[in-house]
Protein backbone atom coordinates (compact mmCIF):
# COMPACT_ATOMS: atom_id res chain seq x y z
CA UNK A 1 0.00 0.00 0.00
CA UNK A 2 1.42 2.99 -0.64
CA UNK A 3 0.16 6.67 1.08
CA UNK A 4 1.81 9.74 2.00
CA UNK A 5 0.41 9.53 5.51
CA UNK A 6 3.65 10.40 7.98
CA UNK A 7 4.41 7.49 10.10
CA UNK A 8 6.57 6.18 13.07
CA UNK A 9 9.58 3.68 11.74
CA UNK A 10 8.57 0.30 11.60
CA UNK A 11 11.80 -1.80 12.76
CA UNK A 12 12.76 -3.17 15.90
CA UNK A 13 14.03 -0.67 18.25
CA UNK A 14 17.55 -1.39 18.26
CA UNK A 15 17.51 -0.74 14.25
CA UNK A 16 14.96 2.72 14.95
CA UNK A 17 17.52 3.45 17.59
CA UNK A 18 20.59 3.65 15.06
CA UNK A 19 18.37 5.31 12.89
CA UNK A 20 17.79 8.51 15.11
CA UNK A 21 21.43 8.74 16.21
CA UNK A 22 22.63 11.28 13.65
CA UNK A 23 22.81 14.74 12.70
CA UNK A 24 18.98 15.16 11.02
CA UNK A 25 17.55 14.91 14.59
CA UNK A 26 20.18 16.49 17.19
CA UNK A 27 21.95 19.40 14.89
CA UNK A 28 19.87 22.29 14.74
CA UNK A 29 22.50 24.25 12.35
CA UNK A 30 23.27 20.93 10.05
CA UNK A 31 21.92 20.58 6.36
CA UNK A 32 19.92 17.30 7.32
CA UNK A 33 18.14 19.22 9.79
CA UNK A 34 15.91 20.32 7.42
CA UNK A 35 17.06 19.04 4.29
CA UNK A 36 15.09 15.37 5.08
CA UNK A 37 12.29 15.17 6.79
CA UNK A 38 9.86 18.08 8.62
CA UNK A 39 9.79 19.19 11.96
CA UNK A 40 6.07 17.06 12.35
CA UNK A 41 7.98 14.05 10.65
CA UNK A 42 10.93 14.28 13.05
CA UNK A 43 8.55 14.06 16.12
CA UNK A 44 6.25 11.59 14.62
CA UNK A 45 9.37 9.11 14.34
CA UNK A 46 10.59 10.16 18.10
CA UNK A 47 7.65 9.60 19.51
CA UNK A 48 7.49 6.00 17.50
CA UNK A 49 10.57 5.23 19.33
CA UNK A 50 9.69 6.83 22.84
CA UNK A 51 5.65 5.05 22.42
CA UNK A 52 7.72 1.36 21.87
CA UNK A 53 10.01 1.88 25.20
CA UNK A 54 12.92 3.34 23.66
CA UNK A 55 15.65 5.14 25.76
CA UNK A 56 16.08 8.47 24.55
CA UNK A 57 19.21 9.95 26.25
CA UNK A 58 20.57 6.94 24.72
CA UNK A 59 20.11 7.79 21.43
CA UNK A 60 21.49 10.93 22.35
CA UNK A 61 24.39 10.04 24.12
CA UNK A 62 24.87 7.75 20.87
CA UNK A 63 24.81 10.27 18.61
CA UNK A 64 26.88 12.51 20.52
CA UNK A 65 29.93 9.99 21.25
CA UNK A 66 33.11 10.86 19.77
CA UNK A 67 31.76 14.25 18.50
CA UNK A 68 33.61 17.70 18.87
CA UNK A 69 32.02 20.47 21.01
CA UNK A 70 30.63 22.00 18.23
CA UNK A 71 27.86 18.76 17.53
CA UNK A 72 27.15 18.12 20.88
CA UNK A 73 26.67 21.65 21.86
CA UNK A 74 23.54 21.80 19.26
CA UNK A 75 21.79 18.81 20.82
CA UNK A 76 20.02 20.66 23.25
CA UNK A 77 19.10 23.86 20.89
CA UNK A 78 17.43 21.13 18.79
CA UNK A 79 15.79 19.23 22.07
CA UNK A 80 14.58 23.29 22.87
CA UNK A 81 13.05 23.42 19.42
CA UNK A 82 11.52 20.16 19.73
CA UNK A 83 10.11 21.18 22.72
CA UNK A 84 8.90 24.72 21.35
CA UNK A 85 6.69 22.75 18.72
CA UNK A 86 5.18 20.51 20.99
CA UNK A 87 4.76 22.99 23.68
CA UNK A 88 3.80 26.37 22.50
CA UNK A 89 4.41 26.71 18.61
CA UNK A 90 0.83 27.21 17.51
CA UNK A 91 -0.86 29.16 20.98
CA UNK A 92 -2.82 31.96 20.58
CA UNK A 93 -1.56 35.19 21.57
CA UNK A 94 -3.17 34.69 24.80
CA UNK A 95 -2.14 31.83 25.66
CA UNK A 96 1.44 32.49 24.43
CA UNK A 97 1.73 35.39 26.93
CA UNK A 98 1.34 33.05 29.78
CA UNK A 99 4.38 30.52 28.00
CA UNK A 100 7.40 30.53 30.21
CA UNK A 101 8.79 27.28 29.59
CA UNK A 102 11.37 28.38 27.21
CA UNK A 103 13.38 29.93 30.39
CA UNK A 104 12.10 27.12 32.15
CA UNK A 105 13.43 24.50 30.44
CA UNK A 106 17.26 26.15 30.58
CA UNK A 107 17.20 25.37 34.94
CA UNK A 108 17.23 21.61 34.23
CA UNK A 109 19.71 19.18 33.90
CA UNK A 110 19.97 16.80 31.02
CA UNK A 111 18.05 13.65 31.99
CA UNK A 112 15.49 16.17 33.08
CA UNK A 113 15.30 17.76 29.57
CA UNK A 114 15.32 14.50 27.60
CA UNK A 115 12.65 13.22 30.26
CA UNK A 116 10.49 16.44 29.37
CA UNK A 117 10.95 15.95 25.64
CA UNK A 118 9.89 12.28 25.81
CA UNK A 119 6.64 13.10 28.31
CA UNK A 120 5.67 15.72 25.49
CA UNK A 121 5.93 13.18 22.71
CA UNK A 122 3.94 11.20 24.37
CA UNK A 123 1.22 13.31 25.04
CA UNK A 124 1.18 15.42 21.62
CA UNK A 125 2.06 12.73 18.98
CA UNK A 126 -1.05 11.22 18.65
CA UNK A 127 -3.05 9.36 15.21
CA UNK A 128 -6.32 9.45 13.90
CA UNK A 129 -7.36 5.69 12.01
CA UNK A 130 -8.42 6.30 8.28
CA UNK A 131 -9.74 4.05 5.75
CA UNK A 132 -8.26 3.85 2.46
CA UNK A 133 -8.81 2.88 -1.13
CA UNK A 134 -6.61 0.13 -2.27
CA UNK A 135 -5.92 -2.52 -5.37
CA UNK A 136 -7.62 -5.37 -2.37
CA UNK A 137 -10.11 -3.07 -1.03
CA UNK A 138 -10.44 -0.79 1.77
CA UNK A 139 -7.29 -0.56 4.41
CA UNK A 140 -7.37 1.19 7.86
CA UNK A 141 -4.32 3.43 8.75
CA UNK A 142 -3.09 5.23 11.08
CA UNK A 143 -2.75 8.70 10.19
CA UNK A 144 0.10 10.51 12.66
CA UNK A 145 -0.14 14.14 13.26
CA UNK A 146 1.63 16.65 16.05
CA UNK A 147 -1.33 17.96 17.77
CA UNK A 148 -1.14 21.86 18.01
CA UNK A 149 -1.64 23.20 21.38
CA UNK A 150 -4.62 25.90 21.94
CA UNK A 151 -3.67 26.06 25.85
CA UNK A 152 -0.82 26.58 27.39
CA UNK A 153 0.04 23.33 29.72
CA UNK A 154 3.00 23.00 31.74
CA UNK A 155 2.12 20.16 33.86
CA UNK A 156 4.96 17.67 32.70
CA UNK A 157 7.60 20.27 33.14
CA UNK A 158 6.00 21.63 36.38
CA UNK A 159 5.96 17.75 37.71
CA UNK A 160 9.86 17.64 36.66
CA UNK A 161 10.79 20.95 38.30
CA UNK A 162 9.04 19.39 41.22
CA UNK A 163 11.18 16.38 41.21
CA UNK A 164 14.00 18.37 40.43
CA UNK A 165 13.74 20.25 43.59
CA UNK A 166 13.48 17.21 45.85
CA UNK A 167 16.04 15.65 43.91
CA UNK A 168 18.39 18.71 44.76
CA UNK A 169 17.11 20.78 47.67
CA UNK A 170 19.99 22.42 48.51
CA UNK A 171 20.69 23.70 45.18
CA UNK A 172 21.87 27.25 45.35
CA UNK A 173 21.37 30.62 43.42
CA UNK A 174 24.74 29.69 41.91
CA UNK A 175 23.96 26.56 40.75
CA UNK A 176 20.91 27.74 38.65
CA UNK A 177 23.00 30.91 36.51
CA UNK A 178 25.61 27.91 35.85
CA UNK A 179 22.97 25.53 34.16
CA UNK A 180 21.16 28.70 32.42
CA UNK A 181 25.16 29.69 31.25
CA UNK A 182 25.44 26.55 30.03
CA UNK A 183 22.92 26.76 27.28
CA UNK A 184 25.07 29.65 25.49
CA UNK A 185 28.64 28.23 26.41
CA UNK A 186 28.33 24.67 26.71
CA UNK A 187 27.56 21.22 26.01
CA UNK A 188 25.05 19.30 28.43
CA UNK A 189 25.46 16.12 26.45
Amino acid sequence: MSTNYMKPYDVEIDKYAIILANREYWDDFSFEWSGFHSMDEKLIHLAGFVNLGGDLLWVIKNYAKGRSRDYRFCIHGSIRHYLFRLISEHLPKEERQKDNSWIRIMFLDREELVDLLSEELKRKVKYDLKTVRTDGGIDVIKSWYVEKPVVYDDTVLASIERRHKQSYPDESTEDLKRRYEQWFSDCMF
